[in-house]
């Protein structure tokens, strides 16, 4: 039994090591990746490039992680994780250096493109090896916690790196330095020591039927909680792109100045990274559905509020309340998902290719629809529009998935 016990702890011990080193790739990953895209609009400006082409080139990003997803998810196992890892990470890097060797705007197009092609695969990969080897003793509302963390840490590095970069070195230098970063990554994703199979199923439960065969139809059979963790992680984004995008547009024609719109995401970025910290413990106390609800609500009023604000110290409260919703709604999304890896055929792969298409999927349709809405009723009345428009889509899927667990459970 002692020896037992101390293989055991043994092995707990490397799950926790993995872990944490999983945490520290995911924050390298979003400080390559922010960096770069903080360079690559400045430097297409700076080569006289109209702002559409700017743009386009830009979503390229965002269009190559969305392809990326599903795939990724689906070539995913745990055995050969840490190779799929580094891969993404060495092409991460490679692509985003390459960037910096040629301005033609094909170029351009092609290696952003797969920058995000790349990323994509590297975080769908991370998350999906984070559900497969965290120890079952520990909550998954907690690593969660830990894990987004390091994103939003990572993000906010990311700004001062490419910042930096660029002042010190030049452009062409800071896309080095960023690709430099996923380059490391890559190395460092080497030590990881995992095991050959995923643990078993804390959970089983025996009227679920194993899902069917066949890439598409796995996918769309997954469990509803993955779907909903996915609309959730849709919603905050969405909510978040909304008002990053177009409230500094409004606040500037109202007389806000830039200074204070800066200041006012500064305030939004240390509530949004701060309270994913502080929900490693806030959620030993409060249920994680309690905080999700709560949370969904008191977003979509601080966004109908903001062309409300009458004074600096309500839009600060208001951008403080708005990110410290987008950070723990990050973390009950991902806790919803990663919770669904008990159910038996469940691949983490595919649970975390999915669940971070919903994020893509938001950037990519965000930005031009309420554009588009802003346009023809105002960016005030588009902020109630939507506001109003997506806890009502949210919770009435929510509605339709809770009647027929609760219809499925009677006839058990």
């Amino acid at each position: 039994m002692p020896a037992a016990q101390a293989a055991a702890a043994r092995e707990l011990r490397e799950r926790r090591r993995n872990v944490l080193l999983l945490y520290v790739l995911s924050l390298l990953s979003t400080t390559s990746n922010g960096s770069m895209t903080f360079v690559l609009p400045l430097n297409l400006d700076r080569l006289g490039h109209p702002l559409p082409l700017v743009g386009t080139i830009v979503a390229l990003i965002g269009l190559g992680s969305l392809l990326s997803r599903v795939s990724g998810g689906a070539w995913y196992q745990l055995a050969r994780g840490r190779w799929l890892t580094m891969a993404s990470f060495a092409l991460m890097g490679c692509s985003t250096i390459a960037l910096g060797l040629n301005d033609i705007v094909p170029f351009q197009a092609l290696f952003a493109c797969l920058h995000g092609f790349s990323f994509g695969l590297a975080t769908t990969f991370l998350l999906a090896l984070l559900i497969d080897i965290r120890p079952p003793e520990d909550s998954a509302a907690t690593t969660m916690s830990w894990y987004t963390s390091a994103i939003a840490a990572g993000y906010a590095l990311s700004a001062l790196l490419g910042a930096q970069s660029i002042e010190s070195l030049g452009y062409g230098p800071a896309f080095f330095t960023s690709g430099l970063v996923a380059l490391a990554a890559a190395v460092l994703t080497l030590t990881l020591r995992l095991p050959r199979e995923a643990p078993p199923p804390a959970a089983i439960d025996p009227h679920v039927p194993p899902p069917p065969v066949g890439r598409l139809r796995t996918v769309l059979s997954l469990p509803a909680g993955v779907w909903l963790g996915t609309l959730l992680i849709f919603y905050l984004t969405f909510m978040a792109d909304t008002h990053q995008t177009y409230y500094p547009i409004y606040a500037v024609g109202i007389g806000i100045s830039v200074g204070t719109i800066g200041l006012l995401k500064v305030a939004h970025s240390i509530a949004s990274t701060g309270v994913r910290f502080a929900g490693a413990g806030l959620f030993q106390i409060v249920p994680v559905a309690v905080v999700n609800h709560t949370m969904t609500i008191v977003m979509a009023l601080a966004l109908i509020s903001l062309p409300l604000a009458t004074s600096d110290t309500i839009l600060v409260v208001l951008f403080v309340i708005l990110g410290t919703c987008r950070g723990l709604l990050r973390v009950t999304s991902a806790t919803m998902v990663a919770e669904e890896r008990r159910r038996p055929g469940v691949s983490a792969g595919l649970v975390s290719g999915v669940y971070n298409a919903g994020a893509d999927l938001a950037d990519l349709f965000s930005p031009p629809l309420v554009g588009a809405l802003a346009a023809v009723l105002t960016i005030p009345t588009t902020f109630t529009v939507v506001g109003i428009a997506l806890p009502a889509i949210y919770y009435t899927v929510w509605f339709v998935v809770r009647t027929r667990r609760q219809r499925a459970r009677v006839h058990i």
